[in-house]
């Protein structure tokens, strides 16, 4: 890794409080992630209009407040809690020449549907981190709800299309398992064409909370 981009990174454990050791601590949970290629390309572009500033400041940002709380809390997994955090918007980043999802049908808005592609992208990027097990399911459930109390689209026999997530080609290198994940959280607490509901694990809703701590002191 660039040194350069590490320093990069611990600047923004900086500006969150962390000690050396939280520092340390952090990086060694989130190392194998930051150095992909497309976690690379959300550091390095303005892509959150809101904020002007990469997406990646702030997923790890999120993931700095998702440590910092889990500190406070008992029996929680702390590695699963920050892999949710560092997972939750990786969604793709949008282009001109890709193909456009029908936004104008409500259930395709951006809110609704990105956490599906953030799961999609986060499992082709990063396979080893979704092994078949208890804590793929929390990791799944985690990103798929961090935007409540805003609901997420329901995957029903996993039935988008082309015309409803951006990454869709990227479905095919889905395993079983992973698809049943997704179902299953979309389709608990669901209502017609939605599911409303807070993640069912710990870790998922203290990435909830680290979003709304994150929001309060833009």
């Amino acid at each position: 890794m660039n040194e350069d981009y590490k320093k990069r990174i611990y600047e923004i454990f900086d500006k969150n409080g962390l000690s050396d050791e939280e520092k340390d601590d952090l990086f060694y949970i989130i190392k194998k992630i930051v150095v992909h290629p497309e976690f690379i390309k959300r550091m390095n572009r303005i892509i959150v209009s809101k904020t002007k500033k990469p997406l990646g400041e702030r997923i790890i940002t999120d993931a700095c407040i998702t440590y910092l709380l889990c500190k406070n809390k008992r029996k929680v997994n702390v590695s699963v809690a920050v892999k949710i955090a560092m997972f939750h918007d990786l969604y793709p980043v949008r282009r001109k020449t890709s193909k456009k999802v029908e936004t104008s049908k409500f259930r395709n808005k951006h809110g609704f549907r990105h956490p599906i592609e953030a799961v999609i992208n986060a499992y082709n990027w990063y396979p080893e981190l979704f092994p078949n097990n208890l804590e793929t399911k929390m990791i799944i459930d985690g990103i798929i709800h961090h935007m409540f109390p805003i609901p997420v689209t329901k995957v029903k026999n996993f039935k988008l299309n082309a015309n409803e997530l951006n990454n869709y080609d990227e479905t095919k290198n889905l395993p079983k398992y992973i698809i049943d994940d997704i179902v299953e959280s979309t389709e608990r607490g669901s209502l017609i064409n939605f599911s409303l509901t807070r993640s069912k694990y710990k870790e998922g809703r203290i990435v909830y909370e680290a979003e709304r701590k994150r929001d309060r002191k833009r």
